[in-house]
């Protein structure tokens, strides 16, 4: 199984593990924005102090290895700053990032590497057969694969065979949670994220330890159940699509929030660069798009998570502010008369052509109606950060330092950037530096 051959990745494999490295890269500062956010707290309050031996970053509690992958998993999720898979449509950092800190706190860095790969292979494969069924069926796709992406990097970080790997992905699948209604509500919609991570973990933990599960427990109940019929017709569930592997076809983010979203941030800043366009000329906008995007926008901004999913008020904080980042969505930019009246300006639909190509091409169409009586149109078919349209590994580096910046030293972030790049050293010289407070 290619999710077992991850675990023997070797010198042919160094373009798969430079991946794996900037994607754990990119995680760690994810965690540092989960942090920052702080709803994960709310799970941490509930949660037994002293109970285990795990730390959790920035913070000075010590969990038993479950309840510390289910918070990290809550820190990364809540970030809306992680990376992700459009063939899956998930995240697959929010469950193998927590899995790593876990088990791999005593282990080499570069053993991260190939159970990195493992996980998002897994969780990958699995989501992509239910793209787009999944949200159609009112399913969230991390939520529901997060436990098999947690299983297979478990799973190779502990040496497993392919009979216990196959069991745990199997346990893995009494795990699988997550309702897209729950975005309703950002600050707790991290929290099916982190139940399912735990329940992938704790399914390898048991494969470990001998525990068995139905061998078809996937073609003939979690599939049907969560995906529909006529899915599956024989063969590997976890079979790849071409010589890639998952992890090297996934993509990060230039800017939180929803990807659905970040294809028209990008329409206007190819626009602003080429036309020297200001806001104050825009009477009108309209970003066409594909249906999923449609749907998952949220309509009413209350709060910075509300419009990590309105494509209008994103867009008006590009455009107004001249950046997207972290610090854009704070409230007082959220509340500006100039992002609001943007915002209001602009309006979201669906384009038939688009949406064909989805789930293959996450695109956007921008339109501006400028108070001249000029029509201004362009057309995204990706946004940065994509595999075509790559981040490089300095770029990838310059996002974590941003990040770390409140929190660690320019040493430690500097020692930490070489580290990672190189799979250099032990990760408790990587992860001692997050397990303090903040």
């Amino acid at each position: 199984e290619r999710t077992l051959a991850a675990s023997q990745a070797t010198v042919a494999g160094r373009p798969v593990l430079a991946s794996a490295a900037q994607h754990f890269l990119d995680s760690l500062a994810s965690v540092l924005v989960g942090f920052k956010v702080g709803t994960y707290q709310a799970l941490l309050n509930c949660l037994q102090d002293g109970t285990g031996q795990v730390p959790v970053p920035g913070a000075a509690a010590r969990l038993s290895a479950g309840d510390a992958a289910a918070v990290v998993a809550y820190q990364v999720n809540s970030s809306v700053y992680e990376g992700g898979s459009r063939q899956g449509a998930c995240h697959p950092a929010a469950a193998v990032l927590p899995v790593l800190w876990t088990l791999g706190q005593d282990l080499e860095l570069a053993r991260l590497y190939p159970a990195m790969t493992a996980g998002y292979e897994a969780m990958v494969r699995l989501a992509a057969l239910g793209n787009p069924r999944l949200v159609h069926r009112g399913f969230h796709p991390t939520g529901v694969t997060a436990p098999f992406g947690a299983a297979a990097a478990a799973a190779v970080l502990l040496g497993m065979n392919e009979d216990q790997l196959s069991q745990a992905l199997c346990l893995a699948a009494a795990g699988g949670c997550g309702l897209m209604r729950a975005f309703n509500e950002e600050r707790t919609q991290p929290l099916h994220v982190a139940h399912a991570t735990r329940a992938g973990l704790i399914a390898a933990l048991m494969a470990r330890k001998g525990a068995k599960a139905d061998p078809a427990i996937l073609e003939n109940g979690f599939i049907p159940a969560f995906m529909g019929e006529g899915l599956v017709t024989g063969g590997d569930v976890f079979a790849a699509a071409g010589d890639r592997w998952a992890i090297q076809d996934a993509y990060l983010k230039l800017y939180p929030g929803c990807r659905h979203v970040h294809p028209a941030l990008d329409a206007w800043s190819r626009l602003k660069e080429s036309e020297g366009l200001d806001y104050r000329q825009v009477e009108s906008a309209e970003i066409a798009t594909y249906k999923v995007a449609v749907e998952t926008e949220i309509h009413e901004v209350q709060s910075r998570g509300d419009a990590y999913f309105n494509g209008p008020c994103s867009l008006a904080l590009q455009a107004v502010l001249g950046r997207a980042d972290w610090e854009a969505f704070e409230p007082k930019f959220l509340d500006d008369p100039k992002v609001r009246d943007f915002a209001r300006r602009v309006r979201v639909v669906l384009d038939e052509h688009i949406d064909k190509a989805y789930p293959g091409k996450r695109s956007a169409r921008l339109t501006l109606k400028l108070k001249d009586g000029r029509t201004l149109s362009v057309f995204q078919e990706l946004a940065k950060g994509e595999p075509e349209t790559p981040f490089s590994m300095e770029e990838t580096a310059e996002k974590f330092r941003r990040e770390a910046e409140k929190y660690l030293s320019a040493q430690e972030t500097n020692s930490i950037v070489s580290r990672v790049k190189e799979g250099r050293g032990g990760a408790q010289e990587v992860f001692s530096v997050f397990a303090r407070p903040f």
